[in-house]
């Protein structure tokens, strides 16, 4: 089904949420956390932005929204709710992409609503969006990718 807008196929998020699992505590250990977005909050994000955000990552916001430290030789600042997405004005020009983080520097990272919500790579000068560097549908897969 081909969809023409967020009202007729609203983005999916998990029935049920997990606890955090194993091997994403382990990649978050070194990850400062913060006070918790809530589910509404997440569910009306989610609504808003029209990109399915992988069940994990909404474990980890309802956990911490937001944080920021090294994953494995990476570093990370995982952006608030209120922050993700939010400032196009300094947004580079990925059309489709929906950014939640970055490392502190030129990286940043987002969601990718042509690829599915897939977490793709790009920096703030603007790469050509065939040059965006895809790294999982889950936040444990990107991790896992980015932590070297």
């Amino acid at each position: 089904m081909v969809c023409a807008s967020v009202r007729e196929c609203p983005p999916r998020l998990p029935a049920t949420l997990h606890p955090v699992n194993d091997e994403l505590e382990t990649l978050l250990a070194n990850v400062s956390r913060r006070e918790p977005a809530s589910a509404d909050a997440l569910a009306r994000f989610a609504a808003d932005i029209g990109v399915p955000l992988p069940d994990d990552y909404v474990v980890f916001m309802e956990s911490s929204n937001g944080g920021e430290g090294e994953v494995g030789s990476a570093w990370i600042e995982f952006w608030p709710l209120e922050h993700v997405g939010n400032d196009p004005e300094s947004s580079p020009p990925y059309e489709g992409v929906v950014l939640f983080a970055g490392n502190g520097a030129n990286t940043i990272y987002g969601f990718d609503r042509f690829r599915d919500g897939e977490i793709v790579e790009g920096d703030w000068i603007g790469l050509n969006r065939d040059e965006l560097i895809p790294h999982g549908k889950s936040l444990t897969e990107f991790l896992r990718n980015i932590s070297g």
